[in-house]
């Protein structure tokens, strides 16, 4: 903020302020949804590498995906814009999450901005590895959630059902790997104590 430390800034000059990082935001995300666009085939084509996996063939192709499908007419143009988006979210990540924290930053004090730093070089790390490991153990997870199908059925999967599930798993593993960071971060900032933690544990 354009404000020296210690100085109040107006609700104007706030409101302001969030607009223009908001506006520097979205310009990140349009700007990496347009790579994922592009990019779009390429995509497709390593989200589904967990699906083939479970097919008999160590190289698998088109045909040995399985039973995935996109259903309908603008099915396969929401899909597009679907993963675009979301691709804009995650490649532009540095740009929207230094936004939201230069906008944050004034409120905190030196110790508690120098404590988010710390643990948040730390926890990056920490949740591209649960994200990976998700990824890797996709193949052995769908194998066996479509293990519970009948003999005497099909299982039909729609692609952005499958891929709902994706991100489900890797947001949960990712988040599993960087919860005791953030609990012990929260604990050294003062907002929830260890005794706190082992007494909600216990009951």
């Amino acid at each position: 903020m354009s404000k020296r430390r210690g100085e109040k800034m107006p609700l104007v000059d706030h409101v302001r302020e969030f607009r223009n990082r908001l506006i520097k935001s979205v310009i990140a995300i349009v700007s990496m949804a347009i790579v994922g666009w592009v990019f779009y085939q390429q995509i497709v084509r390593l989200l589904t590498l967990p699906f083939c996996d479970i097919g008999t063939s160590s190289e698998p192709t088109t045909n040995q995906c399985g039973a995935l499908y996109v259903n309908g007419i603008l099915g396969p143009f929401n899909l597009q814009v679907k993963i675009s988006l979301l691709t804009g979210v995650l490649l532009s990540a540095p740009v929207w999450i230094y936004q939201v924290w230069a906008f944050i930053t004034p409120a905190l004090h030196r110790k508690e901005k120098r404590t988010a730093v710390f643990f948040a070089l730390i926890a990056t790390p920490l949740f591209l590895t649960g994200s990976t490991l998700a990824y890797l153990i996709l193949p052995n997870a769908v194998s066996i959630l479509l293990g519970f199908t009948p003999d005497n059925l099909d299982n039909l999967v729609r692609f952005d059902e499958y891929l709902d599930f994706v991100l489900r798993l890797i947001l949960i593993f990712g988040l599993a790997f960087i919860l005791p960071l953030f609990l012990v971060a929260l604990n050294l900032l003062g907002i929830i104590s260890g005794k706190t933690i082992l007494r909600d544990r216990k009951s």
